[in-house]
């Protein structure tokens, strides 16, 4: 058996097979190269494992999570890499007392992810109605301008994507309802 002290002050004791490999301390998780040498029998001092055979490795880096983004950053992080939310309360004071104010609202809602925004289901409805206006004889085509318009007022809020689909949606629906409005008329009148 090989005896040695981690950096954490925990005396660890492995087989002699392990000699020069990498372990880690069940006691604070650091990895360390495991000395190679002899255990200590406590009776002669020159048992005792030499300072070359002691290595303490490096303490792990520390971490934690960002309480705005849910991200693992350093624990000595002043703003986080992920979202870019200022930490340090000092950095917090003198960002307002230079005149900066409040942060920049984020796009996407407020919402703190890499991820895009869900597409909008009433996006996709208005879409889909305005097509089938045309066999409708434009029935449906209203309830997609209503939809269209709807889909496109949640997506300049960012809680949604799809303005291009809620867009096409609502030239698709106005078309429809224009074209079997006029024909409507034609045969009322005509």
């Amino acid at each position: 058996m090989i005896s040695f002290l981690c950096h954490c002050g925990q005396k660890l004791q492995v087989p002699v097979d392990m000699a020069g490999k990498q372990g880690q301390c069940p006691a604070c998780q650091a990895v360390l190269t495991i000395p190679t040498g002899k255990e200590p029998t406590g009776t002669d001092p020159s048992d005792a494992p030499s300072a070359d055979e002691v290595q303490p490795s490096t303490p792990p880096e520390q971490t934690r999570i960002c309480p705005a983004c849910g991200e693992r950053i350093k624990a000595i992080a002043r703003k986080c890499r992920f979202c870019g939310e200022i930490l340090d309360p000092s950095l917090l004071s003198a960002r307002k007392a230079f005149g900066h104010g409040e942060p920049v609202p984020l796009p996407h809602g407020g919402r703190r992810s890499n991820t895009p925004a869900p597409t909008s289901g009433m996006a996709i409805a208005s879409l889909i109605l305005g097509i089938s206006g045309f066999f409708t004889c434009g029935f449906t085509s209203i309830i997609g301008v209503i939809l269209g318009h709807l889909a496109l007022k949640q997506i300049r809020e960012g809680k949604a994507d799809g303005s291009a689909m809620a867009t096409a949606g609502l030239v698709l629906s106005y078309i429809m309802l224009a074209f079997f409005s006029l024909g409507l008329g034609g045969a009322i009148f005509g």
